[in-house]
């Protein structure tokens, strides 16, 4: 009996429940961070838009860290003095989505709208998924109704592992 009550407290340790947050009462961007902080490997990011320049600095000291940062993002986020472009002329590696890649909807483009990071090495020393409705923006994060879902499942991190490198290798087109 002792050893099936060890099997299940360390079954419940191993795989924890997704952590749910709200903003703006969760402070999204402020658990995001913890994340960022505690990566030991790599980091990959497929996001709608970034341009909070808190989550950029601690993707950016990630980097400088020996943390493999990649960011897969819409095109519309890549302007002059964004958080993007910083990112890359400071050695993050970015990935530029091309709507000329991917199928058109009645002469509509379609654009990356994903919204998630994977963590390679994180809490424990296990892989992370962050995935929801959060753009990391100044506005996801005080003002918007939004939601984010941290999970440690291996199964679904791998779907999502799969959909990174499929958006990074048939749509994008990495910024030189």
């Amino acid at each position: 009996m002792k050893k099936f009550i060890l099997f299940l407290v360390t079954a419940c340790a191993l795989f924890a429940a997704p952590q749910a947050y709200f903003s703006p009462q969760d402070n999204l961007a402020d658990r995001l961070i913890e994340l960022i902080q505690k990566e030991e490997k790599s980091i990959h990011v497929a996001i709608f838009i970034l341009s909070n320049r808190k989550i950029a600095k601690e993707l950016l000291a990630a980097n400088n860290r020996g943390v493999r940062v990649e960011l897969i993002c819409d095109p519309g986020t890549y302007k002059e003095k964004s958080a993007v472009k910083d990112l890359k002329e400071k050695g993050v590696k970015v990935f530029l989505f091309d709507p000329e890649k991917g199928p058109t909807y009645k002469k509509h483009k379609p654009i990356m709208h994903n919204k998630f990071a994977l963590f390679a090495k994180n809490q424990n020393g296990k892989p992370l998924l962050w995935t929801g409705s959060f753009n990391f923006s100044y506005q996801a994060t005080v003002r918007n109704k939004e939601n984010a879902l941290v999970i440690d499942d291996l199964a679904t991190i791998e779907l999502f592992q799969k959909e990174y490198q499929e958006i990074k290798t048939h749509y994008c087109t990495a910024v030189k």
